[in-house]
């Protein structure tokens, strides 16, 4: 029932109540029916999936596309006061590896976050096929593909061990019952329809479940994060993004205090039944609640993150490395997407951290910044324009996840001739509006 449901949420999660479309995915994962769920960036994609493990007598495996993000899900559960989980990566040793999984053999840990490529694995299959069988009496009860868009952008590309994803779920990851499957949660913040019906195809979702598999809400506007396009064109983007940097603080300011503005008066109009008479200068006042909101911000007590295209070696115009050198600030980081450096790990701990002395801004490929769950970030940049639309609203969604004033600005330059030959179907005078393409 709807009332033991909100039990569950509010005394294991400590929610006040369930965000849109958490529980018709909830609902769907009981009754052990694969879902897709779209909730937008913020939504609460992770207790989706959370909740139905514990409402299930069994283990949950969770499939993470980059290890920043498995190792950020087991850290906010631990945060939770939840325990029972933990993740194998390449950023472990293979003694501590075989302890976890091991660990996950006989029920210790509840929650395994691993990669798509662990499957492939020989001692992974041997003891995840063998778990149902044990004397513990114990199975699987869901296979989670968390950034499940990734299985049909990525699969196809270079990681084709996404294509795989379903066949492998259902032959090394056994419920109780021999005669059913395990339920399969797939969940992402943005996809195309295409893409939806590409990862339906590849994780093998049966005709007669996929009307009802994709879980989707209406409305996944975010107010909160203001979205800006500054024109670098014929310009340095190192140079544009410090300008940028030194009036962020100023401008989140000023717009955190017109969103107070449009509150406060909306407050004050119900309170007042002559309005006719009344101006809205006079509906503001200094004593509002809504002020507890909202604080000036200055270039020390705000975070950002600055998206590039490519990890950069070698002085790369577009990569993390150059930016990171040029950048003007006093507090930054910086990161990769895929390498297993010990710097990384502790460039993302105090990133995370909300404690004085962190490290405020963070210099990164997107991928690290995929499923980052951290608050109080305020902006982010990209240096140069996301490769597709989905992207784009994937990594902007980084910022404002407090539900407070954000932004997200791209940098952009028109191209006014390009290097390569022009196709055929284009007009002399259309090229002149193309974009540059970074890659």
């Amino acid at each position: 029932t709807e009332d033991a449901m909100n039990y569950f949420v509010r005394n294991i999660f400590r929610k006040k109540d369930y965000r849109p479309g958490q529980l018709a995915i909830i609902s769907r994962a009981l009754q052990k029916k694969p879902v897709i769920g779209l909730l937008p960036t913020g939504g609460g994609k992770s207790l989706a999936f959370q909740l139905p493990a514990f409402l299930q007598p069994g283990l949950c495996l969770i499939i993470d596309p980059i290890k920043s993000l498995m190792e950020d899900q087991v850290r906010v559960l631990k945060d939770g006061w939840i325990d029972c989980c933990d993740f194998i990566n390449s950023n472990i040793g293979r003694i501590e590896k075989n302890k976890r999984l091991i660990e996950f053999r006989y029920g210790e840990s509840m929650f395994l976050f691993v990669s798509p490529e662990r499957f492939v694995m020989r001692d992974f299959r041997q003891i995840t096929s063998t778990i149902n069988s044990s004397e513990f009496g114990l199975a699987f009860s869901f296979c989670v593909i968390d950034e499940v868009h990734c299985v049909s952008e990525w699969g196809h590309d270079f990681r084709s061990t996404y294509l795989m994803l379903g066949k492998n779920a259902q032959e090394y990851t056994q419920p109780k019952d021999p005669k059913s499957k395990v339920a399969l949660i797939g969940l992402t913040a943005t996809a195309s329809f295409d893409v939806i019906a590409d990862v339906e195809r590849e994780l093998q979702i049966q005709h007669e479940d996929v009307a009802n598999a994709i879980v989707e809400i209406e409305n996944t506007i975010r107010p909160e994060l203001f979205f800006r396009v500054i024109d670098v064109t014929g310009k340095s983007r190192i140079d544009a993004l410090n300008m940028d940097f030194e009036r962020l603080g100023a401008n989140l300011n000023k717009l955190n205090n017109e969103e107070l503005r449009e509150k406060s008066i909306a407050h004050h109009r119900e309170t007042f039944t002559d309005l006719d008479i009344i101006s809205d200068d006079i509906l503001i006042t200094d004593d509002d609640d809504n002020l507890q909101d909202f604080k000036a911000y200055d270039q020390n007590d705000f975070s950002a993150i600055v998206f590039c295209p490519v990890k950069g070696k070698n002085g790369h115009l577009l990569g993390v490395d150059l930016v990171f050198e040029n950048l003007n600030s006093t507090s930054k980081g910086y990161i990769y997407s895929d390498d297993s450096q010990d710097v990384n790990s502790a460039v993302q701990k105090h990133f995370l951290n909300f404690t004085t002395g962190r490290t405020e801004h963070i210099v990164c490929t997107k991928a690290f910044g995929m499923g980052i769950d951290k608050k109080d970030i305020r902006s982010t940049y990209h240096y140069a324009y996301s490769s597709s639309l989905e992207s784009l609203v994937q990594e902007a969604g980084r910022a404002g996840r407090d539900k407070k004033i954000a932004e997200s600005n791209i940098l952009l330059s028109v191209q006014k001739h390009f290097r390569f030959n022009v196709p055929l179907f284009f007009e002399s005078n259309q090229t002149e509006n193309l974009l540059e393409n970074p890659w």
